[in-house]
């Protein structure tokens, strides 16, 4: 497993999600932004899971997620765009991913600030 970069190794946080899931490094060391489309695809067939299995699925997207974010934006590789797009992406496919496994997809979600504003 690479390093991680010297920011994160000052997150007690990032670090307790790195030992319990070794094989997030890479997120640490991607060159590329986390896309909508790559959060789609971690969401894809949630809607089967149980309730169990869906919030589980969803804590690790966040944290993947999250990791990718906090080490291309403490590396200086995300711009303020980059950073905003994925937590707004995040929230919105998180949210219609609930919605779809609770069937409720005509369900109206007011949200502020990272919802839906991609501020």
């Amino acid at each position: 497993m690479p390093e991680p970069i010297k920011e994160i190794s000052d997150s007690r946080a990032a670090l307790a999600l790195l030992a319990a899931h070794p094989e997030w490094s890479e997120e640490l060391h991607s060159s590329t932004p986390f896309t909508r489309a790559e959060m789609t695809r971690a969401l894809a067939g949630a809607e089967a899971d149980d309730e169990a299995g869906l919030k589980r699925r969803l804590r690790h997207l966040r944290a993947r997620v999250l990791l990718r974010v906090m080490a291309r934006d403490l590396s200086g590789l995300a711009a303020l765009e980059e950073v905003c797009e994925a937590m707004s992406d995040l929230a919105e496919l998180s949210i219609a991913a609930a919605l779809a496994h609770l069937k409720c997809e005509d369900m109206v979600v007011v949200g502020m600030g990272k919802l839906g504003g991609r501020e």
